[in-house]
């Protein structure tokens, strides 16, 4: 993923001096809070600009606001010789900068998702309401501008970040490679699946069981191998001819062995590979076992559950009526799918960011999520499923309903720490000391909510 080579560097240098000054500044001088100002200011400066400069309308201003409120609150603050609370405010830019140290070739940071809009309008209300309380209150405007700054939470900025890289490893262990963040930039939503052939509809997801390995073979050896086999099937133009005759299916792979997959009696009775060290069934034809060989011996074998021509249909059923997501076919229609209408061409479904093209032929610019397979380059792909079936999109789709509520769940448990300075607030005591706790409370939170597990829920 190509980056602006500063952001890095600048987050480095941006984290070392925030911690830098906690620990000298805060904790241990006790004074000097002004310094601030100058460790800060390159930081809030460049980050804001690169908000400013990538230009996405109102997610840009949106995050330009947020940072540059208190910022120059904190410089003003600090010019008059009042708290400044650079104690909350210099963490803020940090968030942001690994955002855009994570920025793809083909998305912008993740910050600019459209999953913060509503937090941002909550957000702002909260922090310009509590402080025009306390001025009400005190008629003093610094002590309710240093409120305000210390209720401030970075969590809405960190919280989105680690979220999205929680994001990251759920959709790997889906066995899908990301290529750009537009799936979760515009909201982790998906209205619409638009197939460009009824081709991908007609795989089924193949279930192993039983899994039996000759002598030297580990279980993970095996079932790798297997993986790197499918791959090529998948991408293939003659899997479906070879899945109709019952052939077998050879590759050789990158370190020059030749892997073979077929049933276990083909490769056994009519192609007579080897079997040393392999416990064989009693009856070879009895059960659906497939086999993988490795040059002329059989490495292994496992049973697969018969495809049902119906479960396709009936997922394509359960997206449109509990998920609320349709299905389109750009082309003729398909009898086998009578509940997936089709069009003559992608122009005609009118698509927009929250459809999901699945496609072997990604084009070179589309509105939608591009879902690539099979002989798809990887590449030119949003998305690429390394396990081109339908239950795996019904996978990800249940994957993208939790990521909304544990987003916001989590910003707001995140927060729960600058409720502190909130409430001495109210015996009017500003202890920088106890803000840099609540950040610090912050950081832990944010991450135990975010990486609790690492699976879907």
């Amino acid at each position: 993923m190509k980056r602006t080579a500063l952001d890095p560097a600048l987050l480095i240098l941006g984290a070392l001096a925030y911690f830098g000054y906690l620990v000298t500044i805060i904790f241990v001088m006790k004074s000097h809070y002004e310094f601030g100002l100058y460790l800060f200011t390159p930081l809030f400066l460049y980050t804001i600009f690169r908000v400013l400069n990538a230009r996405i309308k109102r997610a840009s201003l949106l995050l330009a606001l947020y940072l540059a409120l208190p910022f120059f609150t904190s410089v003003w603050l600090t010019l008059i010789g009042a708290a400044p609370v650079w104690e909350v405010t210099g963490a803020l830019p940090i968030a942001v900068l690994f955002s855009f140290s994570l920025k793809s070739e083909k998305s912008s940071s993740p910050l600019f998702t459209s999953l913060l809009e509503p937090i941002y309008a909550l957000f702002f209300a909260l922090t310009l309401f509590l402080p025009l309380v306390n001025f009400i209150n005190n008629r003093d405007i610094v002590p309710a501008l240093q409120l305000m700054l210390a209720i401030y939470s970075p969590a809405l900025v960190l919280t989105t970040v680690i979220v999205f890289l929680r994001f990251i490893i759920e959709t790997a262990s889906l066995n899908m490679v990301l290529n750009s963040f537009r799936l979760f930039i515009h909201g982790a939503k998906v209205d619409r699946l638009l197939f460009d052939s009824a081709q991908f509809l007609s795989l089924g997801q193949v279930n192993l069981s039983g899994i039996i390995t000759a002598e030297g073979v580990s279980r993970d050896l095996f079932l790798k191998k297997v993986n790197l086999l499918n791959k090529e099937f998948a991408a293939a133009d003659e899997n479906n001819d070879i899945m109709k005759r019952d052939a077998k299916f050879s590759r050789k792979m990158a370190d020059g062995t030749e892997l073979t997959i077929g049933t276990l009696y083909l490769l056994i009775k009519k192609e007579k590979y080897r079997t040393d060290g392999l416990a064989l069934p009693p009856d070879l034809t009895a059960k659906s076992f497939v086999a993988m060989a490795e040059g002329n011996r059989v490495i292994g074998y496992y049973v697969i559950d018969r495809f049902d021509a119906t479960a396709n249909r009936t997922m394509i059923d359960l997206l449109r009526e509990k998920y609320g997501i349709a299905s389109a076919l750009i082309g003729t229609a398909d009898e086998r799918f009578p509940a997936v209408p089709a069009a003559a061409t992608l122009a005609e479904l009118m698509p927009g960011h929250h459809d999901m093209l699945i496609t072997q032929t990604p084009p070179d610019d589309s509105p939608c999520i591009v879902v690539g397979w099979g002989g798809a380059a990887p590449e030119k792909c949003d998305l690429y499923l390394n396990e081109p079936y339908l239950i795996t999109l019904m996978k990800l789709f249940l994957l993208l309903t939790t990521i909304r509520p544990r987003l916001y769940r989590s910003v707001a448990i995140a927060s729960i720490p600058f409720i502190l300075p909130l409430f001495l607030s109210i015996f009017k005591l500003h202890v920088p000391q106890l803000n840099a706790v609540a950040v610090l409370l912050m950081m832990l939170l944010t991450i135990t909510q975010a990486f609790r597990s690492v699976k879907a829920e």
